[in-house]
C-alpha cells in the first residue's frame, strides 16, 4: 500500500486489476493471460508520443482516493478546498465552476496547507461538479457498463452555468425510468458519449441504482396455421370451429 501511495501523481502506467469496472487501464479479474498481454501491450504502445492519462488530481480527491480528510488543492492562483466527508468543494468569491473545469486536467495541482482554515465563501457539491464534466475528463469518473440499466435515486443537484436543455432533457428521463446508455441516446438524440458521461456522473455520486427494465408481456396469439387446421376438422364433421372446441 505504501508504494502504490508513493506512485500516486508520478508519471507512471498503472493497470488495474478488478471485478467491476474502473476509472483508467483496467481489465477484469480472471482475464486470460493473452488479455493481460493485449492490455499491457496497448498501454506501453508510443510512450513517449502519447501522454499518460491520469485522472484529475482534484477529481481524485472528491472520489476518495486519498482517503476522507479534507484537502487545500492549489493550481497556479486558485485555490479549492475539497471535503470529501461533506460531498462538496468550496470556491473562493467570484470563481466560476467554469473556471475550476478549465483547469481540472492540469497537471500542476498540488496539496497546499490550509493556513487560514476558514471556509471559502462558495460551496459545491460533488453531483454539480461531475455531472457537469465535459467528456474529455470522463476517464476520472467510474467507467459504464454498455449493457446495465441505470436509473437515477433522486434529482441531482446541479449548476445552471453548465445545464444545457439536452442534457436535462435526458436527466429527466434518467430521472423517470432505467435506461441502457445507447437507448437514452436515441431517444434523446444526444451522441452516446454525452449519455455516458452522465451515466459515469450518476455513478460517481452515489446517485445510480441499477435495475432490470421490466419486458412487457407479449400476447399470445394463436398459430394461424393450426387454425386452418382445427377448423377444417370442425367442418369435416358439420360442426363449427366454436363448437368443437366447446
Amino acid at each position: 500500500m505504501a508504494a502504490w501511495q508513493a506512485l500516486q501523481g508520478q508519471p507512471v502506467r498503472v493497470l488495474v486489476v478488478s471485478r467491476t469496472p474502473m476509472a483508467g487501464a483496467w481489465i477484469k479479474h480472471g482475464a486470460t493471460v493473452r488479455d493481460l498481454n493485449e492490455q499491457v501491450r496497448m498501454l506501453l504502445s508510443s510512450p513517449h508520443a502519447t501522454p499518460v492519462a491520469e485522472p484529475a488530481l482534484l477529481l481524485r480527491h472528491c472520489r476518495g482516493e486519498f482517503g476522507t480528510g479534507a484537502v487545500m488543492l492549489q493550481h497556479a492562483q486558485l485555490q479549492v478546498h475539497v471535503d470529501p466527508i461533506n460531498g462538496c468543494v468550496q470556491l473562493p468569491a467570484g470563481v466560476a465552476l467554469a473556471d475550476v473545469i478549465a483547469a481540472l486536467d492540469r497537471s500542476d495541482w498540488q496539496a497546499v496547507p490550509d493556513l487560514a482554515g476558514t471556509a471559502l465563501p462558495q460551496r459545491l457539491s460533488f453531483e454539480a461538479l461531475f455531472f457537469a464534466l465535459p467528456e474529455h475528463l470522463r476517464r476520472a469518473l467510474p467507467a459504464v457498463e454498455p449493457s446495465h440499466a441505470l436509473q437515477l435515486r433522486q434529482w441531482p443537484e446541479l449548476s445552471a452555468e453548465t445545464s444545457s436543455p439536452a442534457r436535462l432533457l435526458a436527466i429527466a428521463h434518467l430521472h423517470a425510468r432505467p435506461w441502457r446508455p445507447q437507448a437514452l441516446a436515441s431517444a434523446c438524440k444526444l451522441p452516446l458519449q454525452t449519455v455516458e458521461c452522465l451515466f459515469a456522473a450518476a455513478l460517481a455520486s452515489g446517485l445510480a441504482q441499477t435495475a432490470e427494465i421490466p419486458v412487457p408481456a407479449t400476447q399470445h396469439r394463436p398459430d394461424s396455421g393450426n387454425t386452418r387446421f382445427f377448423s377444417w376438422v370442425a367442418c369435416r364433421f358439420g360442426l363449427s370451429l366454436f363448437q368443437a372446441q366447446s
